[in-house]
């Protein structure tokens, strides 16, 4: 699979998170953003939340 197949899936499946988890707004960044991005590679996202009230997050 690309990485702009992967960013692409993820970005398609925000509104469903977003109705579960308070979702602010996804990067991506290494290798995933990079032409070096392989089968092995990891995908690195950071993720800002709308609220500071994470204890949704636990159940």
């Amino acid at each position: 699979m690309s990485s702009a197949s992967i960013i692409e899936s993820i970005k398609d499946k925000l509104p469903s998170l977003r109705e579960k988890y308070p979702l602010g707004s996804l990067a991506f960044f290494g290798s995933v953003t990079r032409p070096d991005f392989s089968a092995g590679s990891d995908i690195d996202i950071i993720v800002d939340f709308e609220s500071d009230d994470f204890c949704c997050l636990l159940s």
